[in-house]
């Protein structure tokens, strides 16, 4: 059986990769874990085991790897082509390639046949594949079944982002923004991009000549390659806010015929990957904290819209509706990046067998 390894795995992202694979019971004596000189000898959970953290440069790959890429975009670059080269299977999980539209995004429940296929061709190579970022992996699984029961005119979402994505360094901070404006009324800005603290950024990222920010073009871009249904038919607006761990997501979705929430709903219900929270939890109303921690991307307060009025005959039955919004929020770190990267290991091992 190949390796596992993960990389980076001190980080943030990397200790939540290490503990999903732990949960879903891979052999511990498998998995190798590796990140800088300062976590070195450091312990990580994983299952009923705690596994050691060896230094970046002592991996020896070997060809056949399975290698999750959690580090920092600067050593990705600089390490991961090699490793490529050198025979191992890399998913980039933290993003470092996420722009590069020629390589595959690979979310387990929407592409999974083609993930196999990717997989045969390569056989006996390196290769190179990404995790869609975690916006764009809730959004997905929200949407993918709802664009296979009815075609969709257009669909509008606004997605409020925490820092889990942006590492550890990132919520770090704004721990520290918090705190010194709590105590002395004034705060800096290092690695985000300005006071998030007791505020919200409506940019994330550099602005096109469009207006649409780096961020909000790399969830379309990872949208339509995972749905390319949604070409033409998706606007995305993207803000962060001082959260840290879950992000969340208001979506409008028009169909081109009529439907009922009642139709929507057992849809989403028989879906991989969404809990309809309100059934769940029938008292509680959701936040990013109710999502934090849990494995799927929790809808709620699913409802008919008034963007596409109905006429004639249909508009006769009160339940009838051409138009649907909802809210939809997820773990950042553990559904929208470890589980998805984990449900890939799956595929690959599942292909060896």
């Amino acid at each position: 059986m190949p390796r596992i390894i993960v990389l980076g795995a001190s980080g943030a992202l990397g200790r939540e990769v290490t503990t999903v694979l732990g949960e879903y019971k891979f052999e511990t004596d498998q998995i190798k874990l590796f990140a800088s000189s300062k976590s070195v000898g450091e312990e990580i959970d994983c299952g009923s085991d705690s596994l050691e953290v060896f230094p970046l440069e002592r991996y020896d790959i070997k060809a056949g790897d399975f290698i999750f890429s959690c580090l920092p975009t600067s050593t990705a670059k600089e390490l991961l082509p090699d490793f490529v080269a050198k025979g191992g299977t890399v998913l980039d999980v933290s993003g470092a390639f996420a722009t590069l539209s020629e390589l595959p995004v690979c979310l387990a429940e929407i592409n999974g046949d083609a993930i196999r296929q990717f997989k045969r061709a390569n056989k006996g190579k390196g290769s190179l594949l990404r995790v869609p970022c975690p916006a764009a992996t809730a959004l997905a699984l929200t949407v993918n079944p709802l664009q296979k029961l009815f075609p969709i005119r257009s669909i509008t979402v606004t997605s409020l982002c925490s820092v889990a994505a942006w590492g550890r360094k990132a919520m770090d901070e704004l721990w520290g923004q918090t705190t010194s404006l709590l105590q002395y009324g004034e705060t800096e800005a290092v690695t985000l991009p300005g006071q998030l603290a007791f505020n919200c950024l409506t940019s994330i990222g550099e602005i096109d000549e469009k207006q649409n920010s780096s961020f909000e073009n790399l969830v379309i871009g990872q949208l339509v390659q995972l749905i390319p249904g949604l070409k033409n038919c998706l606007s995305y607006s993207a803000a962060m806010i001082p959260v840290f761990s879950a992000d969340t997501h208001s979506v409008t979705i028009d169909f081109e015929t009529t439907t009922t929430t009642e139709i929507i709903l057992s849809t989403l219900r028989e879906s991989p990957g969404i809990v309809l929270f309100d059934e769940v939890e029938p008292e509680t109303k959701l936040s990013p904290l109710e999502a934090a921690f849990i494995d799927g991307v929790c809808v709620s307060r699913l409802r008919a819209s008034n963007s596409t009025p109905i006429e004639g005959a249909a508009a006769q039955k009160s339940s009838n509706t051409a138009s649907i919004s909802l809210w939809a929020a997820s773990d950042a770190l553990r559904r929208g990046s470890a589980i998805s990267a984990v449900h890939i290991l799956e595929i690959y091992q599942e292909s060896e067998q």
